[in-house]
């Protein structure tokens, strides 16, 4: 029984020097595990940080993106719009034109008709007064024939 209290002596019966040892080395020990625990930690954020960075730059990527998208699109309709708006105006353009000759060609066609009505009228009255003016010759002739006091004594013949 001495043998087996013998034994277990040393490791009940510590030196002051010793405990102090174990103590530090112990402190030493929870210190470095802190730290390294801490620098895991400090890596994880730095990690997370970066993804996060990445994260958002892929965001703004894609914005961009849609942005720049969305500009070309924008682009595309403004200029869909002005090429329509440019096809609309020669259209009304061509119309107008088309217009304006058609009505230059009523007026001209209404302007000839006028004229040739015009000019009908005055062969008609052309053509009434010469009859007029032969009827009254003829009138006067036969008038004449007969006794020819129409006229005064100067221009009746002389017998």
């Amino acid at each position: 029984m001495t043998g087996s209290l013998l034994i277990q002596s040393p490791q009940k019966h510590r030196t002051p020097q010793k405990k102090k040892k174990k103590k530090k080395k112990k402190k030493k020990k929870k210190r470095r595990r802190e730290e390294e625990e801490e620098e895991e930690e400090e890596e994880e954020e730095e990690e997370e940080e970066e993804e996060e960075e990445e994260e958002e730059e892929e965001e703004e990527e894609e914005e961009e993106e849609e942005e720049e998208e969305e500009k070309k699109k924008k682009k595309k309709k403004k200029k869909k719009k002005k090429k329509k708006k440019k096809k609309k105006k020669k259209k009304k353009k061509k119309k107008k034109k088309k217009k304006k000759k058609k009505k230059k060609k009523k007026k001209k066609k209404k302007k000839k008709k006028k004229e040739k009505k015009k000019k009908k009228k005055k062969k008609k009255k052309k053509k009434k007064k010469k009859k007029r003016r032969r009827r009254r010759r003829r009138r006067r002739r036969i008038f004449l024939l007969m006794d020819g006091s129409w006229h005064s004594s100067s221009q009746q013949p002389s017998h």
